[in-house]
């Protein structure tokens, strides 16, 4: 009887050794999976943000370059980024736009995203006045002063260039 139960005992020891070793293996190559495609999704995240923050330059001055061009990476998000940018003088098929490459780089992990912008900014160089509300769209900018008698509303990224009056609020 001693005999058999060893027996069973290292029969047992064996089989549920090689499967722990198993799921070891499989367990680490999954944590590799998630590390590999964390570092990936960070990376494209930080290019992603990057080409929002370089965007917003370009709303302002849309011929702002980084210098050096292309830029020294710049740290973001526990990563860096790089870019360059490049218009119709450095590649003459791009004509008017503007072509931005940022590279978002997490432990030697990188991801590249590429935007191409021009310019659609909607400038109106008057004066404006109105007896009720004001409501500019997207981008719009105005040179000049404005007058309202209720509320004057910018819409996203919109400004204006000039004294702005009103019977309520501007936002």
């Amino acid at each position: 009887m001693g005999r058999a139960s060893l027996i069973i005992v290292l029969g047992f020891t064996v089989v549920f050794g090689s499967i722990q070793r198993d799921l070891y293996r499989k367990s680490l190559r999954a944590t590799d999976n998630f590390v590999r495609d964390y570092e990936r999704t960070v990376a494209q995240n930080i290019a992603n943000s990057a080409a929002n923050i370089v965007r917003g330059r370009l709303r302002n001055d849309f011929n702002w370059r980084p210098d050096p061009n292309p830029s020294a990476p710049c740290s973001l998000f526990g990563g860096s980024y790089s870019l360059l940018v490049e218009d119709g003088s450095t590649v003459p098929e791009l004509g008017n736009r503007v072509r931005i490459t940022l590279t978002g780089t997490v432990n030697n992990t990188s991801q590249v995203v590429r935007v191409e912008l021009k310019p659609t900014y909607t400038y109106f160089n008057s004066v404006a006045f109105a007896e009720t509300d004001i409501n500019l769209g997207l981008f719009s900018v105005i040179d000049g002063p404005v007058g309202s008698n209720g509320d004057i509303n910018l819409g996203l990224f919109g400004r204006i260039n000039g004294d702005a009056t009103a019977g309520g609020s501007v936002n």
